[in-house]
């Protein structure tokens, strides 16, 4: 298990601490955000003290609203993230997570291309392979062809389903590469499964 060595002193935790203190007290502001502008400011400069992370406000899967510290894929900055959601209050209608979460409609959702184009995905019927190495998975998922994005958006989308489908963190933990191609060649086509199954092969 990868640590990080911030959370074992008073300092880190003390600060984790100053940060859930300070939540609470802003707490209004995020349930009901009136003031967007506001909030990422108050937000980013809390949140981005900690290092390179995101964050996310959302409606949670079992309560109204949910907060999300994403490590943006970073082994050592899921370590610091689960520290700190660890440290969280309990706090009436709101959900906690040091990753991003799976979705419960994976594979349809939008994104900008590098043009800053919202584009829609329908990854349903894509297909990939999985292939174990001493580090984790490599994954390769094809598309078949994809209009509207350069290959060197390929990348983020492919990292971005596997989040929705598996979740952040999983993906962080087993997946030491991930790969997406318009086409197979042919000894990964004869291999290749759904990417619908996916959930199922690493649940």
């Amino acid at each position: 298990m990868c640590t990080f060595s911030l959370v074992e002193h008073d300092d880190a935790l003390a600060k984790i601490e100053a940060f859930w203190q300070w939540f609470e007290h802003h707490e209004p502001l995020f349930s009901a955000v009136e003031d967007p502008e506001k909030v990422v400011e108050l937000l980013n400069d809390q949140v981005l003290s900690f290092g390179l992370f995101a964050w996310e406000l959302s409606q949670g899967i079992d309560a109204p609203h949910a907060f999300t510290i994403s490590p943006n894929g970073d082994r050592e900055r899921l370590a610091l993230s689960t520290a700190i959601v660890a440290a969280a209050p309990t706090l009436p209608g709101w959900e906690f997570y040091a990753a991003k979460p799976a979705v419960t409609d994976p594979y349809q959702w939008e994104v900008y291309n590098s043009f800053m184009q919202l584009q829609t995905i329908d990854a349903s019927d894509w297909i990939y392979v999985a292939m174990k190495g001493l580090e984790g998975f490599r994954l390769i998922i094809c598309t078949g062809m994809l209009h509207g994005f350069e290959v060197e958006d390929l990348a983020a989308i492919g990292t971005q389903l596997i989040n929705r489908i598996l979740g952040e963190a999983t993906c962080i933990m087993h997946f030491s590469a991930i790969e997406v191609v318009m086409s197979f060649e042919m000894e990964h086509e004869s291999i290749s499964s759904p990417i619908t199954d996916l959930v199922n092969h690493f649940s």
